[in-house]
């Protein structure tokens, strides 16, 4: 997998993250309300921002990750991000995750990121299926992945140990030829 280019949508542009996104991402990755349901540790500081900088750095010279910041491109803010986080599977399977700072819940935003990324992997990499799930009292989560053409596969009781606690994951999924049949309304600009 090459370094991942830039999607752009209507409203977004999905690039690589840069250590000049530190502030942007801090404000959502440092806030418990938009972290609450994350794998990772809410950052205590900017420093676990820049650490995951340079970690995201690391993993696309690696052909590791093929996960983008989303910028708003009327502010050029970065509020939120996502993508493939786990590479290892190409082509066969992708599985993604995603998330966005508070202050843009509601807006359609996650799911026209996610469009254009499901887009990407699907008809430019060629793969062949999209999996994902979400913390079961995470339902706005499950909201997203049916609007991104995805079907519910299953529940797994206490199947992630986070932060202290058992989760419930619910799990969803989407093959190729599943997303050409799905209907969303965001523009893609080729990138």
């Amino acid at each position: 997998m090459a370094y991942p280019p830039t999607l752009e949508t209507k409203r977004l542009l999905l690039r690589p993250y840069d250590l000049k996104d530190a502030a942007d991402i801090f404000e959502y990755a440092g806030d418990v309300e938009t972290t609450r349901y994350m794998s990772w540790d809410t950052h205590k500081n900017i420093y676990e921002t820049l650490d995951f900088l340079n970690g995201m750095r690391i993993r696309y010279e690696n052909n590791t990750t093929l996960d983008y910041a989303f910028v708003l491109k009327s502010s050029g803010k970065v509020i939120g991000g996502g993508g493939c986080f786990d590479t290892g599977e190409f082509p066969h399977t992708a599985k993604i995750g995603y998330i966005l700072n508070k202050a843009y819940w509601g807006q359609g935003l996650a799911v026209e990121a996610m469009s254009a990324v499901f887009d990407y992997l699907f008809n430019t990499l060629k793969v062949h299926r999209i999996e994902a799930y979400h913390y079961a009292e995470n339902e706005k989560s499950g909201k997203v992945m049916v609007k991104l053409g995805m079907s519910y596969e299953g529940t797994k009781p206490d199947g992630a140990f986070v932060r202290g606690a058992y989760k419930t994951l619910k799990f969803y999924g989407i093959l190729n030829f599943q997303f050409s049949a799905v209907k969303t309304p965001f523009n893609f600009v080729s990138g």
